[in-house]
């Protein structure tokens, strides 16, 4: 079961998050998107929150799509450049709605991939998995954070859980990552195998 998505209550609000929504998921250098639709992205959700300050969706997305700029990509940011823009959506996002589970996750991420404040990330993962305990997402975030930590027991618990929850390439990434991590490289190769 996922969380209610909650949009705003002002319909241009609505249709500018969708269609930066759009951009948004053609963004990713990985999976063939550019840095110009993050850019787009931004531009979009901004002007939803400027027409809903209440948008803690967007403010959410917002966050993410600041995080994108960070891939090593000539047309990309430093980290030092986003964090201020990143962070201050996220830290909007969990200001309008302490509740929101995605809101916490993008904070969470924020800490753990930037400032490496890993107190302040792990406090964040597990609020989010609290808030939302059917959210493949943020057990798998919480699991990848985990391996990070050599906590590789609690990793793979939290990965299984995700996988359990919805079945995802990013759920087979994380695995591999762990059993790899771990020198399990049977394992790790048969989880970038069924990703692929």
């Amino acid at each position: 079961m996922t969380a209610t998505i909650i949009y705003s209550r002002k319909p241009e609000a609505n249709e500018l998050f969708l269609e930066a929504r759009e951009y948004f998921h053609k963004s990713d250098p990985r999976t063939g998107g550019t840095l110009a639709n993050a850019r787009e992205a931004i531009r979009l959700y901004e002007q939803a929150v400027k027409t809903d300050p209440k948008f803690a969706l967007a403010f959410v997305e917002l966050s993410r799509a600041w995080m994108t700029l960070g891939f090593s990509n000539p047309d990309g940011m430093t980290n030092k450049e986003l964090l201020p823009h990143a962070k201050a959506a996220a830290l909007k996002a969990v200001a309008l709605d302490q509740k929101m589970s995605d809101a916490h996750l993008a904070l969470a991420g924020i800490y753990y991939s930037i400032e490496f404040d890993w107190p302040n990330a792990e406090r964040e993962y597990k609020l989010a998995i609290q808030l939302a305990p059917n959210s493949a997402d943020a057990h798998v975030s919480y699991a990848a954070y985990l391996a990070s930590m050599g906590r590789f027991d609690e990793a793979l618990a939290e990965a299984k859980q995700a996988d359990e929850l919805l079945s995802s390439q990013d759920t087979d990434f994380v695995l591999a990552r762990i059993h790899y991590d771990m020198r399990r490289y049977e394992e790790a190769t048969a989880y970038i195998k069924r990703s692929l």
